[in-house]
């Protein structure tokens, strides 16, 4: 790659900013290296003596593109709707698992479909989020990060909006994105019904509601609190009512182990749940 840059400078007296730091003097050739490599964006403030007082982007004196096509598009103007749903991906994900431990809580049961659940998004969003700097010219931002992308997400996010002055901002985002998943899976799950029609036997909303009424059902005399609910099975399902039955067991905090029955009823847009012991 030729350098562009205006005047006569000796090779060895050139100067860049990185984070905040002036670094140099360096030889023309180590400048363009790291932008090839993608280690400095094109925005990276660069100066030799031939400038004077001013500092100039690094895009201005290496080139960024051949002479012989169009330049590459301006970094505000690459698409980065796929970046934001990268950042965002943690967050997606805990809504979707939170939706199917409701409606299908089968399909969240195992660390594989949990792994799946939130990495195959990462590395989608990821793969679009390159071909899309790609198709606008800056292979240089997306040099060396399809690894990264299937790997370590926020990594990805770091390098990405680093090449492109972005700053810390998006890998902030990830990491709000991502606290703010954990809060969805501990808190929403737990007592925020998400699904659609009648909550399954097994999902999270139905077994907090099961530990919630125990301590004040009349057989209950004692106030026991439920410790685990094991055995849980569909005796009934009703598809005109939509009245579900469920059975299951109790192990509460007298060290009992009760057979239950609970049943859920859809009314007026909410559920009602009704549980009885069985095994007395």
């Amino acid at each position: 790659m030729s350098g562009t840059f205006e005047g006569e400078a000796k090779s060895s007296d050139w100067f860049f900013v990185d984070d905040g730091k002036r670094v140099g003097p360096v030889p023309l050739s180590e400048l363009e290296k790291k932008y090839s490599s993608g280690y400095l964006p094109k925005n990276t403030l660069v100066w030799t003596a031939t400038f004077g007082g001013d500092w100039k982007e690094l895009g201005t004196v290496v080139g960024a593109s051949s002479s012989d096509g169009p330049p590459a598009v301006p970094e505000n103007s690459i698409p980065s709707i796929w970046f934001y749903s990268l950042m965002c991906a943690p967050l997606l994900g805990a809504l979707i698992e939170t939706i199917l431990r409701d409606t299908n809580p089968g399909l969240v049961g195992s660390d594989v479909s949990l792994v799946l659940l939130y990495g195959v998004p990462n590395i989608i969003f990821a793969l679009l989020d390159i071909r899309a700097l790609d198709n606008s010219g800056r292979k240089d931002v997306a040099r060396g990060l399809t690894i990264l992308a299937l790997i370590l997400a926020p990594i990805y996010i770091y390098l990405r909006a680093k090449r492109t002055g972005k700053g810390l901002l998006p890998v902030l985002g990830w990491l709000l994105a991502f606290f703010a998943a954990f809060y969805v899976t501990e808190n929403l799950n737990a007592n925020m019904y998400m699904g659609l029609g009648t909550p399954h036997c097994d999902s999270q909303i139905s077994q907090t509601m099961v530990e919630d009424i125990y301590p004040g059902i009349p057989l209950n005399t004692h106030g026991a609190t439920v410790i685990a609910i094991t055995d849980i099975n569909e005796v009934s399902f009703d598809p005109e009512t939509e009245l579900r039955t469920c059975g299951a067991a109790i192990k509460d905090s007298l060290a009992n182990t009760q057979e239950v029955s609970y049943t859920i009823t859809p009314q007026d847009d909410d559920y009602y749940f009704h549980l009885r012991i069985t095994g007395l």
